[in-house]
């Protein structure tokens, strides 16, 4: 931990004097940011991975909020080679490919990611994500139950368990999570739609038609307090 921090702390230095010497202020206030919010990160994560592990996953981050992908997993495989079990590479890595819609290698990445840190959120629930997006409506179900024991409250996890509850006819824990989910949100009003379906009569084993449809591919990038379900969606954690 006390060599990575000392590392980023040298980068930065590094980074200012570089960017003082060609006077490109505009670049130095534009990056800077981004290296404090890594090596806040990693202080917080008590992370104690290799500096290169650390330079090159820096370096990923940097080139990611450019938009520059392909570069940032360059980046990103060479920390994982340093260090096998850095999570954070991991999750940058899940991240990136699933915007490029490569749900496989996604959903590695992903899996690697919780398999080093279990009880995070964030990757359980674009895990989760990844899955739906795959057809995997099972293995998306066991994503975002871990996910909801991590965050009881959080709405849109409840109701993305409850649908693919539904989507795999376990209605019994449909109907489990999609109450919590309206309890928590009264206002998630298509998982009220599924609710009505399951209690009405006869219609435990019917099709509800529309129901994938409904939640089908609405692109956003929300935090996690921010959400609006007025209009449910499936997307990613950020």
């Amino acid at each position: 931990m006390q060599k990575g921090f000392l590392y980023m702390s040298g980068s930065l230095k590094t980074f200012a004097l570089k960017f003082t010497k060609s006077a490109s202020w505009s670049a130095f206030l534009f990056y800077l940011p981004f290296s404090f919010f890594v090596l806040l990160v990693l202080f917080n994560c008590g992370c104690a991975q290799p500096e290169k592990a650390i330079k090159e996953y820096t370096n990923a981050v940097m080139f990611y909020e450019l938009d520059q992908n392909e570069m940032a997993v360059q980046k990103l495989e060479s920390a994982i080679r340093a260090d096998k079990k850095f999570p954070l590479a991991y999750s940058l890595l899940g991240e990136i490919y699933s915007e490029q819609k490569t749900y496989e290698k996604s959903a590695e990445a992903y899996e690697k990611a919780v398999e080093l840190n279990p009880w995070s959120f964030r990757d359980n629930f674009n895990l989760g994500h990844v899955y739906e997006k795959m057809n995997e409506f099972a293995k998306a179900v066991e994503a975002y139950v871990q996910a909801c024991e991590t965050k009881p409250e959080h709405v849109q996890c409840h109701a993305n368990a409850a649908r693919c509850y539904y989507l795999i006819k376990d209605y019994k824990n449909a109907l489990l999570y999609g109450q919590r989910a309206v309890q928590l949100d009264p206002d998630v009003q298509q998982i009220q739609e599924m609710l009505r379906d399951i209690r009405g009569p006869g219609k435990l084993h019917k099709s509800y038609r529309g129901l994938r449809t409904s939640f089908s591919d609405r692109r956003e990038r929300p935090e996690c307090t921010n959400f609006s379900f007025k209009g449910l969606s499936t997307n990613r954690e950020k």
